[in-house]
């Protein structure tokens, strides 16, 4: 099992540009975010949940939706 938090603007933190440039970064300004938690299950398959927030409540609901272990 995975969580990952994907935003939707550009990430500033780490860009390329040539030696001796300014690195230009274009934003959209958008704050705007997904949450994803995601499980492989013994047989192969993948199931996945978008959640509202990270939190361990969210996390429990997808660990209780998935089917159980054979």
């Amino acid at each position: 099992m995975d969580e990952a938090h994907f935003t939707v603007d550009a990430d500033r933190r780490k860009c390329w540009a040539r030696k001796g440039t300014t690195p230009i970064v274009y934003m959209n300004g958008s704050k705007e975010a997904i949450n994803v938690g995601g499980a492989l299950t013994g047989h192969g398959k993948f199931h996945y949940q978008e959640m509202r927030h990270q939190t361990k409540e969210e996390v429990l609901k997808f660990v209780k939706r998935m089917p159980p272990a054979l």
